[in-house]
């Protein structure tokens, strides 16, 4: 959290902090505020979290978890300094609907899970999500546009459908959900941006449309910042 207000200590924005129950990780908050009536309004949210680790194997790297979310801070806060158009662009009457960091930006083919049909369950309004593939954003940091959750809220928003506690690594619920962002950001006639830079000390962000990395290079590409930073 210290990361986080740091970061927002320099912003002029009026901020409410809001204390939740430990559910879910940052996916069940998300959600739960995302259904408030207050926050309908808005036509663009940045999700941001205190991103604790890195998992090879069910393994925890705690020092690339950092490496992480300090990646992600620098995408999407310099994306919104230097290229406030792009920011801008994302809204309900845009086409953009979400935008976020390339690196970690992943197709579901390299991160597969294995109870889609559960979550068609208790989405009903959705396809066949067993037979889809598509990108999200890994880690789950990126602007958005609020109002194409509409088909998993409140369904999501439920308390109870999220285990109390850190949780897994992978295989449960908000892991479901934080995939389930990138694919509705994915459903036409919505676009996603990536967005990247070269260096933590660059004001320089390279911007393209929807191009996924693999879960692996993830991994490589952190080591690699890791060192650099």
């Amino acid at each position: 959290m210290r990361q986080i207000d740091k970061k927002l200590s320099k912003s002029t924005l009026t901020m409410t902090p809001l204390v939740l129950p430990n559910r879910g990780r940052d996916i069940w908050p998300f959600c739960f505020v995302m259904c408030e009536n207050e926050h309908k309004e808005y036509q663009r949210v940045l999700k941001i979290h205190s991103k604790k680790g890195y998992y090879e194997a069910d393994k925890l790297i705690a020092s690339l978890g950092d490496t992480w979310r300090e990646y992600a801070f620098d995408c999407l806060f310099k994306l919104a300094k230097y290229h406030p158009d792009i920011v801008s662009c994302i809204g309900p009457k845009s086409e953009v609907a979400m935008a976020g960091p390339r690196h970690i930006y992943v197709s579901t083919a390299d991160c597969r899970m294995e109870n889609w049909h559960e979550m068609n369950d208790l989405l009903e309004n959705l396809p066949d999500l067993t037979k889809a593939q598509w990108s999200f954003f890994a880690g789950s940091m990126f602007w958005i546009n609020p109002a194409i959750l509409s088909p998993i809220l409140p369904s999501t928003s439920k308390p109870e459908l999220y285990k109390a506690g850190p949780g897994a690594s992978n295989g449960e619920m908000m892991h479901y959900v934080e995939r389930l962002f990138g694919f509705l950001a994915n459903q036409s006639p919505h676009a996603v941006v990536t967005c990247d830079i070269s260096s933590s000390l660059s004001t320089d962000v390279h911007i393209q449309f929807d191009s996924p990395s693999s879960r692996e290079n993830i991994g490589q590409f952190l080591r690699k910042l890791e060192n650099e930073w």
